[in-house]
């Protein structure tokens, strides 16, 4: 179990809830235990009787990082991944609705999500078990990877695993395939690092273990020892060290086991809520078989990189997300994160 808190949610309270918005808001615990770009949680949730609104934080686009929205969109779709299983456990799912981009005081409604049966006492779904207890155990590990193959058998899993006719799961498992993502991750790195609008962006987010910040990056789980953790930030504000970021991001990648890039011919912010949907399912089902898992998207996000991503893939589709598998040398961290109530909109907005 995790110290967080927020990650020890006992499902059984579910029962004992009689108000349906309690219920609903009971689900949302684990909606805020996705992933997020830079750990920026970038969801605020709107909670009715029957249903629930879930809105873009506009205030968390990351102009430097993520131009296009796109990750935060897949970040978003993660979210949406984690109410829909934990929805379907209780067997209360009723319908998703992609919504049009409807713009609302700086928040912008993307999802709609429909609940049944919430004022009764259903069973449980036993099909979704295993997923619904890998929310709250899923974490992104940094650092290296032993040098141990995963059994064919899941990497079969996981290639079984679909979404929809529009996206496609790639399975890397040659190694000299995941050494030319590393080289190119670290070229991509590289060129990010080194523009200093990046630095700062970037910086601002990142914050030594003993600050305990709500949302970012914690030095601790960048691998980063104590002592420099304290100056970290700033130096990456202040000075030019992509080579040696890049280069301990090529290790990580190259000791990875097998990675997973998700595609699509399709490029539009429906598709990567899709994605985020896709990604946050396997890496569920990942955590279900105790496989560790490492998210970068610096290849991706940069055009002249992804191109040489889909040489490797033999494909002309775009690339949208890279997750990295295999069984991490330390412990995974939790990311913090903001409490429910933060995250909930006032109801006359």
């Amino acid at each position: 179990m995790s110290p967080d808190p927020l990650r020890n949610i006992n499902p059984k309270k579910f029962y004992s809830l009689k108000n349906n918005r309690d219920r609903i808001k009971f689900l949302l615990q684990y909606a805020i235990l996705a992933p997020s770009t830079h750990n920026s949680q970038p969801w605020l949730f709107k909670i009715h009787d029957s249903y629930c609104e879930i809105f873009k934080d506009e205030s968390k686009y990351l102009i430097e990082a993520d131009s296009k929205g796109r990750n935060l969109y897949i970040s978003l779709g993660c979210c949406v991944e984690n109410i829909i299983v934990a929805a379907k456990y209780f067997e209360v799912f009723k319908e998703i609705i992609i919504e049009p981009i409807t713009h609302l005081k700086n928040k912008t409604l993307v999802v709609t999500i429909r609940f049944k049966n919430l004022s009764k006492v259903n069973n449980k779904n036993v099909i979704y078990q295993e997923l619904f207890d890998a929310i709250s155990r899923r974490a992104t590990n940094r650092g290296l990877f032993k040098n141990i193959k995963i059994p064919a058998s899941i990497i079969y899993n996981i290639n079984k695993i679909k979404h929809s006719k529009d996206l496609n799961n790639h399975i890397i498992v040659d190694k000299k395939n995941i050494i030319d993502i590393a080289e190119i991750t670290k070229n991509a790195i590289g060129e990010l690092y080194s523009k200093k609008r990046f630095r700062e962006e970037l910086s601002s987010w990142i914050y030594p273990d003993y600050k305990n910040r709500k949302e970012g990056i914690s030095t601790k789980s960048l691998r980063i020892p104590f002592f420099l953790s304290i100056f970290f930030s700033q130096i990456l504000k202040l000075f030019n060290i992509s080579n040696s970021i890049s280069y301990l991001n090529y290790k990580s990648i190259a000791s990875l086991s097998s990675i997973c890039i998700i595609s699509s011919s399709k490029d539009s912010e429906t598709i990567w809520l899709e994605v985020g949907r896709f990604a946050q399912r396997i890496l569920l089902h990942t955590t279900t078989v105790n496989i560790d898992t490492y998210i970068s998207v610096a290849a991706i996000d940069v055009n002249f990189y992804a191109n040489k991503i889909k040489k490797i893939l033999h494909t002309d589709k775009t690339p949208h997300f890279l997750i990295g598998l295999g069984y991490g040398y330390f412990p995974k961290v939790f990311s913090n994160r903001h409490s429910l109530e933060t995250k909930i909109l006032n109801q006359k907005i």
